[in-house]
C-alpha cells in the first residue's frame, strides 16, 4: 500500500495526475479507510480545482469542465466546486453570447457594405433618408472602424463629391460647391483633394464678395 501511494505522489509532482490518481485508488483498494491515500486524492481535487478555475479565467470552457469532470470524481464535496460548476454555466453562456452577437454584426455589416455598394454604383451618394452610399459606408465604420472596403468606398464617395464642386465652383455655383464640399469633406475629411477644392471655393468666395462690395 505504501508504495502505491509513494508512487502516487510522485506522479503528483511529476504533473502525472491520472498516474496519481490510479496509484492512490490502487492503495484504496486493499484497504478503503488509508488516510494516505484518501488525502491524495483530496490533494488532487485541490489541484483539479485550480486547473479548472485557471482554465475559466482563459475563456478555455472545455478544459474548464474537463477538470471540474476529474474534480468530481476524486472528491465530490469539495468545497466550492457547485459555485465553480456555476461560473463555468454562466461564462459558457456569455461566450454563446457574444458569439451570436459577433455573428448577428457580421451579417449586418456585409449587408451594409453590399447595400452601400448598390448606392454608389447607382450614384446615390447622399439621401436625406440615409440611404445613400456616403451613410451607409460610416455606418459600416461605425461597426468595425477599420473596414477597409467601406473607407475605399468613402474614397470613391469623396471623388465624385470633389469632381461636382470642381463643376460647381466652374459654374460659379457657389452653394452647390458648398454642399458638395461638405459632402466629400464627411467622406475623406484628409483626402487632399478636398483640402484643393476648399481652397478654390474659399477663392471663388472672396472674389464673389469682393465684386459684391464694389457693386
Amino acid at each position: 500500500i505504501d508504495g502505491f501511494v509513494q508512487e502516487a505522489r510522485q506522479a503528483i509532482a511529476d504533473d502525472r495526475y491520472t498516474d496519481a490518481e490510479a496509484g492512490f485508488r490502487a492503495a484504496l483498494a486493499f484497504d478503503v479507510a488509508n488516510k494516505p491515500a484518501l488525502d491524495g486524492l483530496r490533494e488532487l481535487g485541490d489541484i483539479y480545482f485550480e486547473l479548472s478555475q485557471k482554465a475559466l479565467a482563459a475563456d478555455d470552457i472545455a478544459l474548464a469542465n474537463s477538470m471540474v469532470a476529474n474534480l468530481v470524481r476524486v472528491n465530490s464535496s469539495a468545497e466550492g466546486l457547485g459555485d465553480l460548476q456555476s461560473r463555468i454555466r454562466q461564462r459558457q453562456y456569455d461566450i454563446e453570447g457574444e458569439q451570436s452577437q459577433r455573428l448577428a454584426m457580421q451579417q449586418r455589416q456585409q449587408e451594409l457594405l453590399a447595400t452601400a455598394d448598390a448606392a454608389l454604383a447607382s450614384r446615390q451618394l447622399y439621401n436625406f433618408d440615409g440611404s445613400g452610399a456616403l451613410q451607409l459606408y460610416r455606418s459600416v465604420l461605425e461597426i468595425d472602424a477599420g473596414n477597409s472596403a467601406a473607407l475605399a468606398g468613402l474614397q470613391q464617395v469623396a471623388g465624385i463629391f470633389v469632381q461636382q464642386a470642381e463643376r460647381s465652383i466652374a459654374q460659379q455655383d457657389i452653394p452647390a460647391a458648398s454642399t458638395a464640399l461638405g459632402h466629400a469633406r464627411e467622406a475623406a475629411p484628409d483626402d487632399p483633394r478636398v483640402a484643393t477644392v476648399g481652397a478654390a471655393l474659399s477663392q471663388l468666395e472672396a472674389s464673389s464678395q469682393e465684386f459684391e462690395a464694389q457693386s
